[in-house]
């Protein structure tokens, strides 16, 4: 049973697992702040980060899409989609 986070815990934790590689696990807490709270574009873009890292390109481009149908035109959602196309 996980232990009960805040949203900025799991947001937190997500970024620091990215950071040293570890994207399975990140994915996790970034979909655990995603669950608490789809009203933040964050969760959505470490989601796709951590899908790029993993070489899962058709979901990091879903879950991108999927923030851009929520958020609109937003700048970070825009970068992580022209970084994907470059990265492929």
């Amino acid at each position: 049973m996980r232990q009960k986070r805040t949203f900025d815990e799991y947001l937190n934790e997500g970024n620091r697992l990215f950071n040293i590689g570890m994207y399975s696990r990140a994915l996790r807490n970034f979909f655990y702040a995603l669950d608490m709270r789809n009203d933040d574009v964050r969760p959505y873009i470490g989601i796709a980060e951590s899908y790029r890292a993993k070489g899962m390109y058709f979901d990091a481009k879903r879950i991108l899409d999927e923030a851009r149908v929520k958020f609109g035109i937003n700048p970070s959602i825009e970068a992580a989609k022209e970084f994907l196309k470059r990265c492929k």
